[in-house]
């Protein structure tokens, strides 16, 4: 069996549907499905100018018209995961050391961690004392009192 010019269009299609796979961002994937369109033409007995068009216009249309869509679902799906220290903002806190207000640094213990911590309204915060993360700078935690949700 000779190779025929649609078996080259098929060819060339899987080829860019297996380069898709390692860079999902459906610009191969686009050329790929043209390669599958011309390759439809060439089997049905249209000319290379014919091929060639109708792999532009395939390739065009899923450019500019799926590509998009399917960006914006792939990824829409990613959420941005908080690491380190950016991670424990929100979650909930006891003092350990009085944080005695200003810029005095006082301990907070959160998850069997001890972190040093200052207020964020610059006023002091009674040891055992429940507090809420709400940033950091560098090392340092920066709280907010609020109710103990641990006696309730």
């Amino acid at each position: 069996m000779a190779f025929e010019l649609w078996h080259i269009w098929v060819l060339a299609g899987l080829a860019a549907l297996a380069l898709e796979m390692v860079t999902p961002e459906m610009i191969v994937g686009s050329v790929g499905m043209g390669c599958f369109a011309a390759a439809v033409a060439a089997f049905a007995g249209g000319s290379m100018q014919l091929q060639l068009v109708i792999c532009s216009i395939v390739i065009f249309v899923f450019m500019l018209g799926l590509r998009p869509f399917v960006k914006r679902v792939i990824y829409s799906r990613r959420t941005v995961q908080a690491t380190g220290i950016q991670a424990l903002v929100g979650r909930q806190g006891v003092i350990l050391d009085r944080i005695a207000g200003g810029t005095e640094v006082g301990r907070v213990k959160l998850g069997g961690e001890e972190w040093r911590a200052f207020s964020e309204s610059r006023e002091p915060i009674e040891q055992g004392a429940c507090v809420r993360i709400v940033g950091n700078d560098g090392a340092s935690l920066i709280v907010k009192a609020e109710p103990d949700e641990r006696k309730k």
